[in-house]
């Protein structure tokens, strides 16, 4: 059962912002961080995910002390502006990794992977190189929305790590065949929107009209939590931790008290396959940047 919880990472968007379509909370307390990682040591769970872009965050973490964690940072996107872009690069990883007080990271990603397809792409990708063979990171990668993305990037960079979505309706790293890729080609794959930025807690009568056209879709759902006795919550942390090839599950943590439910939820055990057929690919759903603000 430790590797389950091994398998947990947790995404720290709320440590710096006010974040999620159901969070009621707001940004998460430095003292309620603290709380959060020192139940993570107890546990064994060693990953945490965190970015340039996610306000406080990595400031947070490196105040309160983040040493023994296998940290994952993300590079803002940088575009094809004519700024000098190895002052730029550089000067936000070195930024990162005095904001989390540490001298080395597990892994650093592109936000926007298009940035390497760019006339910048060969200079960005020699410095994360560079940042890799140096010592200061030992994994270098993408954060990406769509699988496509990622066959393009990894049939023309040698990368170590990818991020992307994966949960009980957007199934498309695994339906396209990426995910086994990645695996094949000794690739770690992070998932990361197991809750839908939340939306899959939510209940209906909760739920922005936005999302009635899926109406269907959510009430197929709630049956298969009707008949397994579930709650969504442990539909989702079970689903996701059950996916072959998938290295960390990444849970937006906001507090200590979501942090055990999550924890109590990866010992349900139930057969997972019976989400199979909630499965849609319709990027205004499932791509909650696409959702009105």
């Amino acid at each position: 059962m430790s590797g389950i919880y091994e398998k947990i990472s947790i995404g720290t968007v709320q440590f710096g912002l006010d974040y999620g379509i159901s969070n009621d909370k707001g940004q998460t307390s430095k003292q309620e961080v603290q709380k959060i990682l020192n139940f993570a040591k107890q546990k064994n769970i060693c990953a945490l995910d965190t970015a340039a872009g996610y306000g406080e965050s990595e400031k947070v973490l490196g105040s309160i002390g983040v040493s023994g964690f296998q940290i994952v940072t993300k590079m803002p996107p940088l575009g094809d502006s004519k700024i000098n872009i190895k002052k730029f690069i550089s000067g936000n990883f070195k930024r990162s990794l005095q904001r989390l007080n540490l001298d080395s990271l597990y892994g650093v990603l592109l936000h926007n992977p298009a940035d390497l397809f760019g006339r910048n792409g060969p200079i960005i990708f020699k410095l994360l190189e560079f940042f890799r063979q140096e010592g200061f990171v030992e994994k270098i990668g993408i954060s990406s929305y769509n699988p496509e993305t990622v066959e393009k990037i990894i049939d023309n960079f040698e990368i170590d790590l990818v991020q992307g979505p994966l949960n009980i309706f957007d199934k498309r790293f695994i339906s396209s065949g990426v995910l086994d890729r990645l695996s094949s080609s000794n690739i770690e794959f992070h998932s990361r929107s197991s809750f839908l930025q939340g939306l899959l807690l939510m209940d209906r009568d909760s739920m922005p009209i936005y999302f009635a056209k899926w109406a269907n879709l959510f009430s197929s759902f709630k049956n298969v939590l009707k008949e397994l006795d579930i709650t969504p919550l442990e539909a989702c942390v079970a689903y996701s931790l059950s996916i072959k090839n998938v290295n960390k599950v990444i849970f937006g943590i906001e507090s200590l008290s979501q942090l055990h439910e999550i924890f109590r939820a990866s010992t349900v055990d139930i057969d997972t396959s019976i989400f199979n057929h909630l499965e849609n690919d319709d990027p205004m759903l499932i791509n909650p940047s696409l959702w009105p603000s």
